[in-house]
């Protein structure tokens, strides 16, 4: 049992009954990029729910979860967070079942109460991505498509999948720090000289300001699991600026689903970015604020991350390997950006490569880190996420093997059944990916992880 932690409460856009945060005092904002790369101006709908998003970002961002010198211990995790925004529209954020789906999303991605309260008047400093309108009208060449490029592996090997069709393909880069949006500009890049597809890359930083990180106790909550919330949002918009009707999200499909490794891992203690559960409820959300109707949708849903490594041409090897999927790589001080080698990022894109036949891109990030622990022969040094996937494996292995293979994983990780239902596909869909998934480990022929899998 957690106890919630209470945070005081802010008023985004104009000033209200909390601290006034605003555009530019304390965060940077840069969505002309949009308007400006398309040729349009932001809708008031579409300018709310970026300023939705954001806000609800920088609260989570600066709100942190326990206080300052409490144990990591489980004691704290979830929040009470009151915040007040300025919206164009109140009358559509203040509608009861988009107020409800807005606080279940939320809830849901970040396990925390939030209490929203939208005013009117919208804020108080308007930005020029709705107040300035383009001198050229810069349309996607029809039919066009959007998708999302987060810089990582298989947002990389699913844009290069969809460099395939006709038309022109909306790339969408969301940055908070400079390394992350200079990686993303290159990897857009390279997608864009391998056509034949066209592309058009927009990259949108989304950053606090020196003032914007006072607001806090001083420091910044790592988890920030509402980065998916403000992504999603900025992606979407772009789409509809550009008159897609969904936006793509490029993800494995056990990596979507992100299973939680231990029992002591609950609710949103592991990302649900893009578990199906999400994409739903964001779909949903964004079609009812912008009366626009519109999908999110995730073509990778049931491919592993070696089976994408395995589908993609060579043409895409040095950008694999300049992309990274490590947590730390872009955020550390380590030579050229090195990934850590050690958490689940590294061990699954690792495994992937390996899988694939991709050793060669392998032995270049093994070049970059510390020690190569897929090859660890002494017990007790393998690396603790490698053992904890492994772990993983067993389960869902397990699982598979009852009499009931579908009922044994409900058991193991109820919320299987929400990505069933969001889905809206038969248990033996997830069955196969997982049979896969498994079975891709097992393959890997190396001695440590035999020996784990063997444990």
């Amino acid at each position: 049992m957690t106890t919630p932690l209470s945070a005081p409460k802010w008023s985004f856009g104009r000033p209200g009954q909390g601290p006034l945060v605003e555009w530019q005092t304390h965060y940077r904002l840069q969505d002309a990029v949009i308007t400006d790369a398309l040729g349009s101006r932001l809708t008031s709908e579409i300018a709310d729910l970026i300023d939705v998003a954001v806000a609800v970002f920088v609260t989570d961002r600066l709100q942190r979860r326990r206080p300052p010198g409490a144990t990591d211990d489980g004691t704290y995790w979830e929040r009470r967070l009151p915040l007040e925004v300025a919206v164009r529209r109140p009358n559509t954020w203040n509608e009861p079942s988009v107020y409800r789906l807005l606080h279940e999303l939320l809830h849901w991605l970040t396990d925390d109460e939030w209490q929203i309260t939208f005013i009117g008047g919208g804020p108080r400093l308007p930005r020029h991505s709705e107040t300035q309108g383009a001198l050229f009208d810069r349309p996607l060449a029809e039919p066009a498509s959007a998708g999302l490029l987060s810089g990582g592996l298989d947002s990389l090997l699913g844009a290069a999948a969809d460099l395939q069709g006709a038309g022109e393909l909306l790339l969408v880069s969301t940055s908070t720090h400079n390394k992350l949006g200079n990686r993303q500009h290159k990897i857009a890049t390279t997608l864009a000289a391998i056509g034949p597809r066209r592309v058009r890359w927009l990259g949108v930083p989304v950053n606090l300001t020196a003032e914007g990180r006072t607001l806090g106790d001083g420091s910044e909550e790592p988890s920030q699991r509402s980065r998916a919330f403000v992504f999603l949002a900025l992606g979407a918009a772009a789409a509809i600026c550009g008159n897609c009707d969904e936006l793509r999200v490029y993800e494995n499909g056990p990596g979507a689903l992100n299973l939680a490794l231990t029992a002591g891992q609950r609710g949103a203690m592991n990302t649900r970015a893009m578990r199906p559960e999400t994409l739903s409820m964001m779909s949903r959300l964004v079609s009812a604020v912008t009366g626009f109707t519109f999908a999110m949708v995730n073509p990778n849903a049931w491919s592993t991350k070696a089976e994408m490594c395995a589908r993609a041409s060579r043409e895409l090897d040095h950008a694999i390997a300049g992309c990274r999927s490590c947590d730390t790589a872009l955020i550390g001080r380590r030579p050229k950006d090195a990934p850590c080698g050690r958490c689940t990022s590294c061990v699954l894109r690792r495994q992937a490569l390996l899988t694939a036949g991709r050793h060669d891109l392998d032995r270049l990030d093994v070049q970059m880190m510390r020690g190569d622990s897929f090859r660890a022969h002494i017990p007790g040094q393998t690396e603790r996420s490698l053992r904890l996937m492994i772990g993983q494996v067993h389960q869902l292995s397990s699982c598979l093997a009852a009499d009931d293979p579908w009922a044994s994983l409900i058991r193991r990780w109820p919320d299987l059944a929400g990505a069933r239902m969001a889905q809206g596909v038969p248990p033996e869909m997830f069955l196969d990916l997982f049979q896969r998934y498994c079975g891709e480990w097992h393959r890997l022929g190396l001695p440590a992880i035999d020996r784990l899998l063997a444990a």
